[in-house]
């Protein structure tokens, strides 16, 4: 279920994104897109030199995505973030060179997991100012008389 409800959240995310703002925060959008298209074409890679070539193109949009930037009070966490998940690709290439794909894939797992974590860092930094808010009860509330409800995980 988790898989099926993370598309549905960043497609919200992009969607608010692209609404609310400037030139840069559309070009941030773009680059994060070609940056999960890059990390599930890498993580589907059985060769080593297809995964190196999937990872420089991550790389190149999550260095374009970093050029850009947020110009709001957000800004401070995604530079944070993305200096995170920069970091951990120089990780990886540098075990791309000596490791199997296997273990390469095992490290390149936790740039999921930094993705993760800063998307929801920022979700409401970005989408709180158009009303867009989690409770406790895990229901986004849109507009008066639309909500999402997304279920507990146990």
């Amino acid at each position: 279920m988790k898989k099926s409800v993370l598309p549905l959240l960043l497609s919200g995310f992009f969607m608010c994104v692209a609404g609310n703002a400037t030139a840069s925060t559309v070009s941030v959008q773009k680059s994060m897109e070609k940056m999960s298209i890059s990390y599930r074409s890498m993580m589907k890679d059985n060769d080593i030199n297809a995964f190196k070539k999937d990872l420089s193109a991550f790389k190149l949009s999550a260095q374009a995505a970093q050029k850009t930037s947020l110009n709001d009070s957000g800004k401070v966490t995604f530079d944070e973030g993305m200096k995170k998940l920069l970091n951990e690709v120089t990780l990886i290439e540098q075990k791309a060179q000596t490791q199997s794909i296997s273990e390469v894939k095992t490290e390149a797992r936790k740039l999921r997991s930094i993705m993760e974590q800063y998307h929801s860092k920022l979700w409401c930094v970005i989408i709180c100012p158009q009303k867009l808010c989690l409770n406790s009860s895990r229901v986004f509330t849109l507009s008066p008389g639309f909500s999402l409800s997304l279920p507990t995980t146990k």
